[in-house]
C-alpha cells in the first residue's frame, strides 16, 4: 500500500509584512554583496540582522521606526528581504544605492486549535489509510513514514502534531518532529548542490515566470474602470461597454467564474468599483481609548491591509498630470495583490474574533457577500486566468509531484522476501525504533513488543505526505480538473467552488490499493467458473476543509500513469 499526499498546515496565526526603508550601512551592503536582492530565513541570518540593526539606531525611516522594534521584541520572524531601491542609486551608471527596501514578514504560528487540528486528523489517518494498526506496522518496520516539510515553522508544527498522533507517541512536538519530519527547504529543481539526492523540491524556478505574467493579466483586468482596455482580442460579436458584462467576462472561460463576474458587474459596474467598495467597508470606525490590545492590534491590520489595497502604504496616492492645459487627475491602479489576504484575514477575523470584528468595521454583513464573491474571481485565477494558463501554471508548479506519481506507480510491491529492502528499512527507523526500546520520552501510549524479529510474511506500507502551501494545492486542483482526471461533473462542481476556500489541513491524497477482479474462465466439464485476479488503482480523496472529505475519483494504475504523463508532456 502506498500513499502520497499535500496537505496545508492547521490553523495559524495571520501572516503580517512590515515593508520600510533603510539606509545602506556598510554592514547591510557586506550582508547584501553584490546582489541586488537577499532573502534571510535561516535563525543564524535572521539573528545577525537583527544585531546590525539593534546596534545601529536610526537606520530606519523614522514612521516605522516603533513597530519595528515592537515586531522585533513581540514576534518570531518567519523571513527578511533586502532589496535595492532603484530610486535612490547615486548614478544611473552605478549599483549602488543610498537605500534599501526592507521586507520583515512575520506572525503564522501554528495557534492551539491548529494543533488540534493536527491531532484529529492523524487519527482519522490511521482509520482511512491502513487496513490494520498502525502501532503494529511501524515497531515491526512494515511501515515507511516519510514526512516532509518546507521551512515554514507552522507547517512543521503541523506535520510534528499529525506525527504524533498518528503514531501516539509520548514525546514532545520537538522530538517527534526531529525524529519523523524531514524539512526540504526551498531549492530549485535544477540545483541539486542545495540539497540531498533524490529530495523533492517544492517548486523550481522556471514556474515564475508563468505565474507573474498570469498574475499580471489578472492585475489588469481587474483594475480596468472603462472596459475599453479588455476589449482587443475579443470575438467581434462581443460588446466592449462594461455596463453589459462582456468585455470583463469574456476575459474568463470557466463558467463559474464568469457567474461570478457578471454578479460583480451587475452590482457594481465593474470588478474595480467591487474591489474600491472592499477598501471602503474595511475602513475601521473611530476608535476608543479604552481598547483593549487585541482589538487595537487588529485595527492596525485592518488599516495595514486598506492601505496596502490603495497602494497608500508606498505613497501611491492619487496625483495630477497636465495635458492640454489642464490639469486631470491620475488614478494610481489598486494592490490586487493584497486582496487574498484580505480574503483570508476576513475568515480568519470571522472565526476568531467575529464579535469584536462587527464594531471595528463599517458593514461586516455586506463584506461577508462581497469578500467571497470576488474571491472566486481573484484567488483561483492569479495562477492562470484562462483554462489554458492554468494548465500551464499547474504543471510547471507540480512536475517534480507529477514524477513523484509515477515513481508510486511504477515501484513495485515490497517483496515479502526481499531481505535488503527490509534491511534498508530498518536503518532508516534504527533512531526511532532504538528511542522506543530505550524506554524514553518516545514511548508509543499502547507498548509493544520489539523482542520479535522482523516479520517478512505480511503486506507493507510506504507514507509520503508534504505539508505545503496553499499554491501547491491550488495547482492540484487545476490540474485534476483540466487534465480530465476527475470526470463526474458532482465532484468537478466541488473542485471549482472550493478553489478559492482551501482552509487548514485542506489535502489532496494519492492512494495506491489492490482491488480484488472477477472473471469468468472455461473449465472442461462444468462450464464456466469463476476466478479471482487483483488489479491496482490510483484512488484519489480531497478535502477542501477540516468537515469535508471526498473520493473524487478512481482510475486503474496504467490509465492514471497516462494521464500523468500526459500532464508531464503538456507544452501547450
Amino acid at each position: 500500500m502506498i500513499d502520497l499526499g499535500c496537505l496545508r498546515a492547521g490553523e495559524s496565526t495571520p501572516r503580517e509584512k512590515l515593508k520600510t526603508l533603510v539606509k545602506r550601512i556598510p554592514p547591510l551592503a557586506e550582508l547584501l554583496g553584490p546582489r541586488e536582492e537577499i532573502t534571510l530565513q535561516n535563525s543564524y541570518e535572521l539573528s545577525q540582522f537583527l544585531g546590525i540593526v539593534e546596534n545601529n539606531p536610526g537606520i530606519v525611516e523614522p514612521k516605522h521606526e516603533q513597530k519595528l522594534l515592537h515586531v522585533i521584541q513581540n514576534y518570531s520572524l518567519r523571513k527578511i528581504q533586502l532589496k535595492v531601491d532603484m530610486d535612490s542609486r547615486v548614478d544611473s551608471d552605478s549599483s549602488l544605492s543610498e537605500r534599501l527596501w526592507l521586507v520583515m514578514k512575520y506572525g503564522g504560528e501554528l495557534t492551539d486549535v491548529g494543533h488540534e487540528q493536527a491531532s484529529r486528523l492523524g487519527k482519522q489517518f490511521q482509520e482511512f489509510a491502513y487496513s490494520e494498526n498502525v502501532l503494529r506496522l511501524h515497531p515491526t518496520f512494515r511501515h515507511l513514514l516519510d514526512l516532509q516539510t518546507s521551512d515554514d515553522g507552522c507547517q512543521l508544527s503541523t506535520a510534528a502534531a499529525f506525527a504524533k498522533s498518528l503514531l501516539r507517541s509520548r514525546g514532545s512536538l520537538t522530538q517527534t518532529a526531529a525524529s519523523f519530519v524531514r524539512k526540504i527547504g526551498m531549492q530549485s529543481e535544477e540545483d541539486p548542490e542545495r540539497g540531498p539526492q533524490g529530495q523533492l523540491s517544492l517548486y523550481n524556478a522556471s514556474w515564475k515566470t508563468r505565474v507573474n505574467s498570469s498574475r499580471k493579466r489578472l492585475y489588469q483586468i481587474c483594475n480596468d474602470r472603462t472596459g475599453s482596455s479588455l476589449s482587443s482580442g475579443l470575438s467581434s460579436g462581443l460588446s466592449s461597454g462594461l455596463s453589459s458584462g462582456l468585455s470583463t467576462e469574456s476575459q474568463f472561460d470557466e463558467l463559474h467564474v464568469r457567474k461570478a463576474v457578471e454578479e460583480l458587474v451587475s452590482k457594481y459596474g465593474s470588478i474595480y468599483a467591487a474591489l474600491l467598495a472592499v477598501a471602503e467597508l474595511c475602513e475601521c470606525v473611530a476608535a476608543e481609548s479604552t481598547q483593549a490590545d487585541e482589538v487595537r492590534s487588529m485595527r492596525e491590520r485592518w488599516i495595514d491591509l486598506r492601505d496596502r489595497l490603495l497602494n497608500v502604504d508606498q505613497g501611491k496616492t492619487c496625483s495630477a498630470e497636465k495635458k492640454d492645459g489642464e490639469t486631470t487627475p491620475t488614478i494610481t491602479p489598486l494592490n490586487v495583490a493584497v486582496f487574498p489576504t484580505v480574503h483570508w484575514m476576513f475568515r480568519y477575523d470571522q472565526s476568531k474574533n467575529d464579535g469584536r470584528l462587527g464594531g471595528l468595521l463599517k458593514d461586516v454583513p455586506t463584506l461577508n457577500q462581497l469578500v467571497p464573491l470576488l474571491a472566486k474571481v481573484i484567488v483561483p485565477q492569479e495562477f492562470g486566468v484562462t483554462v489554458q494558463d492554468k494548465k500551464h501554471v499547474a504543471c510547471a508548479i507540480l512536475r517534480p509531484y507529477l514524477r513523484e506519481c509515477l515513481s508510486m506507480i511504477r515501484r513495485q510491491k515490497f517483496d515479502r522476501q526481499d531481505g535488503a529492502r527490509q534491511d534498508a528499512m530498518i536503518e532508516k527507523y534504527e533512531l526511532n525504533v532504538g528511542c522506543i526500546e530505550k524506554g524514553v520520552d518516545m514511548l508509543h501510549e499502547e507498548e509493544t513488543d520489539m523482542s520479535h524479529e522482523v516479520e517478512r510474511c505480511y503486506e507493507h506500507y510506504a507514507t509520503k505526505l508534504i505539508f505545503t502551501r496553499k499554491s501547491i494545492l491550488l495547482s492540484w486542483v487545476h490540474l485534476l480538473l483540466h487534465f480530465d482526471f476527475v470526470t463526474d461533473p458532482e465532484f468537478r462542481a466541488v473542485l471549482c467552488e472550493s478553489a478559492h476556500r482551501l482552509d487548514a489541513l485542506a489535502y489532496v491524497l494519492f492512494k495506491v490499493v489492490e482491488v480484488s477482479k472477477t472473471q469468468s474462465a472455461a473449465k472442461e466439464g462444468s462450464g464456466l467458473a469463476e476466478t479471482e485476479s487483483k488489479e491496482e488503482k490510483i484512488v484519489v480523496s480531497f478535502s477542501p476543509c477540516e468537515e469535508e472529505h471526498y473520493v473524487i475519483c478512481s482510475w486503474p494504475s496504467n490509465q492514471f500513469a497516462d494521464l500523468v504523463e500526459r500532464a508531464l508532456a503538456f507544452e501547450g
